[in-house]
């Protein structure tokens, strides 16, 4: 897995989350909901970071992106369907976070 960490990290930029678990979460400069389904019309499925979040202060808009599901083969075509639907350039960073990234059916 530090294999597909360290594609995404170089794939997709302001990733963070990235320290612990088989999550990350992509900071993203649009609304989080138009991000999600962007992401889903280029065959990728994140989850808004909204559904996760306590209280109602506001918070910068991001997904969650899981780096264990897609099979090895699939999984630079899946980065770069992310980085094409976030809209963002590589970068890194740390922090924590869980849920999934998984080509669509």
């Amino acid at each position: 897995y530090r294999r597909r960490r360290d594609r995404l990290l170089a794939t997709v930029r302001r990733v963070t989350g990235i320290d612990a678990g088989l999550h990350a979460v992509v900071e993203v400069d649009e609304d989080e909901a138009v991000v999600v389904d962007r992401a889903r019309r280029h065959d990728v499925i994140v989850e808004g970071l909204d559904a996760y979040r306590f209280g109602s202060e506001p918070r910068p808009s991001a997904v969650v992106v899981g780096y264990a599901t897609p099979p090895e083969h699939a999984w630079q075509g899946a980065l770069e369907r992310l980085r094409d639907a976030v809209g963002v350039e590589p970068t890194t960073s740390t922090r924590r976070l869980r849920l999934p990234l998984r080509a669509a059916p």
